[in-house]
Parts: C-alpha cells; structure tokens; sequence
C-alpha cells in the first residue's frame, strides 16, 4: 500500500475547502481502494493487467485519464482517481510524482493506445 500524504495537492480544486482532506481521502488518496469490494478491484486490475511497463515514466498518461479509460472500456465502472493510484502501484508500477494529485506511471504507449482502440 501507498503511504498516505498528510496534505492536498494545492492544484485540488477543493483544496482550499474546509473539508478538503475529507474530500482528498474519498477521491484522491489510494487509500480510496479500501472501501470498494474487492470483486470491483479485482476488475480493474485484469483490466490493468493489459498494460505494459515501460523502463521510462510515461508523461502522456495520468492516474486520472487511465480512470477514464478504464470507465469508457466495456467491463468499466465509474472509480476514483486514488483507486486508479493504488491498483496501478499494486500491479506493479511506478510512479515519481507520488506527491501531485494525478499521477504518471511507467506505462509504454502502445498499451495504452491498444487499450484506447477497444472502447
């Protein structure tokens, strides 16, 4: 599991609401996997599973447009962009902006874009 960041990126767009760190914990934090059952994340780690690493991180593709894709794709469902986080960190890739509110990983385009041609 992802440690969980004490403060709200300040590009939140609720980061300067009083319940901003409520409204990160729900939406943005990867700890948002925790209260989706597990058959939910079980889905969108197969559908994870069809992206490739790369040695490189990716800078097309973020933590929130890979939710979207996974949404639009047939077996998808609406998750939030923490969800997308800590699934994508589970299976296995890496990020190096850990402390932005969308993350990158280090996911080859050719997977992605194979994953776009299937909506």
């Amino acid at each position: 599991m992802i440690k969980e960041y004490p403060r709200v990126p300040k590009i939140a767009l609720y980061s300067n609401e009083p319940d901003a760190l409520e409204t990160f914990a729900e939406l943005d934090s990867p700890n948002a996997v925790h209260v989706i059952p597990f058959e939910e994340q079980e889905k969108i780690m197969r559908w994870v599973q069809q992206l490739e690493p790369s040695k490189t991180i990716n800078r097309k593709y973020t933590s929130y447009s890979l939710k979207g894709m996974f949404e639009r794709s047939p077996e998808g469902f609406y998750i939030t962009n923490g969800v997308m986080k800590e699934i994508m960190y589970l299976m296995g890739f890496k990020s190096d902006n850990q402390h932005e509110l969308n993350w990158n990983f280090n996911v080859t385009d050719r997977s992605v874009k194979k994953l776009i041609s299937k909506q």
